[in-house]
């Protein structure tokens, strides 16, 4: 089987940006978010040894949590994890929500998760996206008494439809630990550039 029936979807991304992994350096993402993603959803050989070396760099030697990495390899990992225990979008959403949720719920975060408005968390949504990303900038664009709706700005392909669907899952996570109970997040409009994305949470 080759590299590319392998990864059908790691293939494509590296294949949709200027430069593959070496794609935009000075974008950068928390280490803490593929670390696990790998370690719930392992990539073992003979798998492994079929990933690109830079990949595979983080994977045999781990870098710590709190550092930070090119979220092009951040990204690429999260689909190498997707081709490799999924390959089906809606299994793929549903455990990258309770990834988040069990992220947002350890030592790291949850100090700045608890007991947090839906409102306040929306409204500072800007300022967290940023623990987490460097490069890429969610902007708020409408707040409203239950909802709102927020622009994710980034470098052409940087975030594809799968990390795209990653992102609400993770915004779910996040405003579903507040006092609100259950919010739905969802991308109302995309492009290679942006990600359109509308909440709503029940009071």
């Amino acid at each position: 089987m080759s590299h590319d029936e392998k990864f059908p979807a790691l293939t494509e991304y590296l294949a949709g940006i200027p430069d593959g992994l070496e794609s935009y350096p000075n974008c950068l993402a928390k280490a803490s978010l593929y670390r696990g993603m790998v370690a719930d959803r392992p990539l073992l050989q003979p798998v492994l040894a079929e990933l690109p070396a830079p990949l595979r760099v983080l994977i045999e030697h781990p870098v710590p949590v709190s550092s930070w990495l090119p979220e092009v390899h951040s990204h690429a990992l999260m689909l190498a994890v997707y081709d490799v225990h999924f390959g089906d979008l809606n299994a793929f959403t549903t455990w990258a929500y309770e990834q988040q949720r069990a992220l947002f719920t350890g030592p790291l975060y949850s100090v700045a998760m608890r007991l947090v408005s839906p409102s306040l968390l929306f409204k500072t949504a800007t300022v967290r996206f940023s623990m987490f990303h460097r490069g890429a900038r969610l902007v708020i664009v409408e707040r409203r008494d239950n909802g709102g709706t927020a622009r994710l700005e980034y470098p052409p392909g940087l975030y594809d439809s799968i990390s795209r669907a990653g992102l609400c899952s993770g915004l779910t996570a996040a405003l579903d630990l507040t006092i609100a109970g259950r919010a739905s997040v969802e991308i109302v409009d995309s492009g290679d550039t942006y990600a359109l994305v509308d909440a709503h949470w029940e009071r």
